[in-house]
């Protein structure tokens, strides 16, 4: 049995110390050896101030093993270099065959804990600080954004797509394969009336394709329609398609000015043919009382200035 402590004792991962009731070392295993930067014998020359923080949490941490025989916490240590390091500490009372008594202490350095734990806290404040930033965007940003999840049920709507939409997020909680023909009249540009499977939000949060820059007219029944430019990309955590954002810009009063620019162009067409008749129509008839001038212009060329024919046209002119 003896063998047997003194292999866990010697090849134990943990760091174990036997010390007087004082605090002097009296025995230190190799890994403790390796923690503090010292070899056994070296330990053992120093006391208990010279590798534990004498503070507030030490002065608690004797108080219960004094009391109850027995304690766990976590203390700070000093290596031999100066620097500290963390460790978590249990330390009970043990008594000898001989019957002096003595400290049994195993402890181990939880510094690469605590800076993993540490990254953990500053990555997850990160993280609900990009939370509440990406909230602030979408509370205010004029385009519509809505998070759909893999079955095309809503997570996440921003007020301008609520708005544009003309229904609130808590009336399109449902897959919006099954709702949406319910609840809305989707166009195509060129006028065809679209089907659930060609709805941008279930091709990208189901189907899981890329659509971009797509534009529908869109009518919650009941009101006018919109002309929207929908675009939806899949939503991928670790690779996995969980669902898609959808992004929704109203181009209504772009699509109006489109089509009042083209109306205007057929205006000015109409306006322009008409002109070009009536300036043909106006020529044609300024061509025909000119022909009598011209041909008594000549005559008056050819003819004797008393003649007959000279005088019938000067009243041609005349007239």
């Amino acid at each position: 049995m003896d063998a047997l402590y003194r292999a866990l004792f010697e090849h134990s991962i943990d760091c174990v110390l036997i010390t007087t009731g004082a605090g002097v070392v009296v025995r230190a295993n190799p890994a403790a050896c390796r923690a503090f930067g010292l070899s056994e014998a070296a330990l053992r020359r120093t006391g208990r101030g010279d590798r534990v923080v004498d503070d507030g949490p030490l002065r608690a941490f004797l108080a219960r093993r004094e009391r109850a025989g027995e304690a766990r916490g976590e203390l700070l240590l000093r290596r031999a270099d100066g620097s500290l390091f963390p460790a978590e500490v249990t330390s009970s009372a043990i008594r000898a065959s001989d019957g002096r008594s003595y400290r049994c202490i195993i402890f181990r350095d939880v510094t690469d804990r605590r800076r993993a734990e540490e990254e953990i806290r500053e990555r997850e404040e990160e993280a609900r600080a990009r939370a509440v930033q990406l909230e602030a965007v979408l509370d205010c940003i004029a385009d519509g954004v809505i998070v759909y999840d893999r079955q095309g049920r809503t997570v996440r709507s921003s007020p301008a797509a609520d708005q544009i939409l003309g229904l609130p997020a808590s009336a399109r909680r449902g897959p919006v394969g099954e709702r949406v023909m319910a609840q809305y009249e989707v166009r195509s540009e060129d006028g065809r009336l679209l089907g659930p499977d060609e709805m941008v939000a279930v091709r990208a949060a189901v189907r899981g394709e890329a659509v971009v820059g797509e534009i529908q007219q869109v009518r919650a029944l009941g009101s006018e329609p919109r002309w929207l430019l929908i675009s939806g990309v899949p939503l991928r955590i670790s690779g996995e398609h969980v669902g898609a954002v959808v992004s929704l810009t109203d181009i209504t009063e772009r699509k109006r000015a489109e089509h009042a620019l083209r109306q205007s162009e057929q205006s000015l067409r109409e306006a322009d043919r008409r002109k070009n008749e009536f300036l043909g129509m106006l020529s044609h008839e300024l061509r025909n009382p000119l022909a009598p001038i011209r041909n008594s212009v000549l005559v008056l060329r050819q003819a004797d200035p008393r003649g007959e024919h000279a005088i019938r046209a000067r009243a041609v002119i005349e007239r």
